[in-house]
């Protein structure tokens, strides 16, 4: 009995194949599109993934850079107090003392060699007030350029965490 069964099931089955023959063959092409479907969502899920991956370091790279030119711009600003102190040291010895009349100093010397020695002296001091000046205006400027590269940083920052975010919410769109 059981083979007769078996016999009767088997002549149904393929009595179903040959009047069904597009079920039977949909049936791989369906579970085919199906996982070619899967494979490239892994595919970009993986490309998102790394997308993502690479907006995060870069990122975080341009917040070490920042904080790296906030060190700088905190010398800096070190530097331009230090030598605006120098300039305010020597602008106020300048008026406690006077205003040097350079001609008289130069021919009040006895002889020609103290003139000598008292040109060395006034050009000394104006170099030094030269000097003291250009040293001034350098640390203001580098200054000036490091927080004109902070705020450049800043708002690379911002365009990478917007893109970071706007990847983030692709990649939930793709997964839903």
């Amino acid at each position: 009995m059981r083979k007769r069964f078996t016999a009767c099931l088997l002549v149904a089955l393929m009595t179903a194949s040959m009047v069904f023959p597009a079920a039977t063959a949909a049936a791989p092409t369906e579970v085919q599109r199906l996982q070619d479907q899967i494979k490239q969502l892994k595919d970009e899920v993986q490309k998102a993934g790394e997308a993502y991956s690479a907006a995060y370091w870069q990122l975080d790279k341009t917040r070490a850079e920042m904080a790296d030119v906030d060190r700088g711009i905190g010398e800096a600003e070190g530097k331009v107090a230090e030598v605006g102190q120098r300039l305010s040291a020597r602008a106020a010895a300048m008026y406690r003392t006077g205003s040097y009349d350079y001609m008289a100093i130069l021919l009040s010397a006895s002889d020609f060699d103290e003139m000598l020695t008292r040109l060395q002296y006034v050009q000394r001091i104006n170099d030094s007030d030269a000097s003291l000046i250009a040293e001034a205006k350098t640390a203001r400027e580098e200054l000036a350029a490091q927080k004109a590269q902070l705020e450049a940083l800043e708002k690379s920052q911002a365009e990478e965490a917007a893109a970071l975010k706007k990847e983030a919410e692709r990649i939930e769109r793709e997964l839903k």
